[in-house]
């Protein structure tokens, strides 16, 4: 809800993949975000590796019309953007 909308206002549809290379079997999973509300879903019935508490997972393709639309929805913080270039990330906040 705070960190992207889209799906919840036009069921947008972002690639979801797991950070980190396993060998897990895929299990099914409804990603959903923090905050207790129906429409806080990013993607329903996504295929991934078996998940364990702490792993990561990335929504592509949010880009910064996502960026644009985050707000501090029930007093949230603004998720950092991570930029990628081969293995090099660089994290950056959104000015409020």
């Amino acid at each position: 809800m705070n960190n992207l909308i889209r799906p919840a206002l036009y069921q947008a549809k972002h690639s979801i993949y797991c950070i980190h290379q396993t060998e897990n079997p895929c299990e099914t999973y409804d990603v959903v975000g923090p905050i207790c509300e129906s429409s806080d879903v990013f993607g329903t019935q996504i295929e991934l590796p078996k998940l364990m508490r702490g792993d990561l997972l990335a929504i592509r393709s949010a880009g910064a019309y996502g960026e644009s639309m985050s707000s501090r929805y029930n007093l949230r913080n603004i998720t950092p953007s991570i930029f990628t270039a081969g293995s090099e990330a660089t994290i950056e906040m959104m000015a409020e």
